[in-house]
């Protein structure tokens, strides 16, 4: 039977953090390019203001309003999550040297 055996790679923690920073860096590039493309000047829509404009208006707004609000929050969310986990990288070597350095210094005064 073998024993189950975790072991934590900080480096690779710290290079997932790395791709997960260039993979947001494209989204947040992305999101904010919706974002700039789907501000509407409401005194002046691009559907007109006529009835058929008002309707379309009121099926479409909060819909685009959601959608909009989902963007930013998945920008913020992925902007987020790569300084995470850098910083769970980073604090974990740190947890594993302050371990490693303790159980060293015990077994020289046994």
């Amino acid at each position: 039977m073998t024993d189950k055996v975790f072991a934590a790679r900080p480096d690779h923690v710290l290079r997932g953090g790395a791709q997960t920073d260039e993979v947001g860096q494209d989204i947040v590039a992305k999101g904010n390019d919706y974002l700039d493309r789907t501000v509407v000047d409401l005194t002046d829509p691009p559907w007109g203001n006529d009835e058929i404009g008002k309707k379309f208006a009121e099926n479409y707004l909060e819909t685009r309003s959601d959608l909009r609000e989902a963007v930013s929050a998945l920008i913020d969310a992925v902007s987020n999550a790569a300084k995470l986990t850098a910083d769970s990288a980073t604090n974990f070597q740190a947890a594993q040297n302050d371990a490693i350095d303790h159980l060293n210094t015990t077994r020289r005064r046994n």
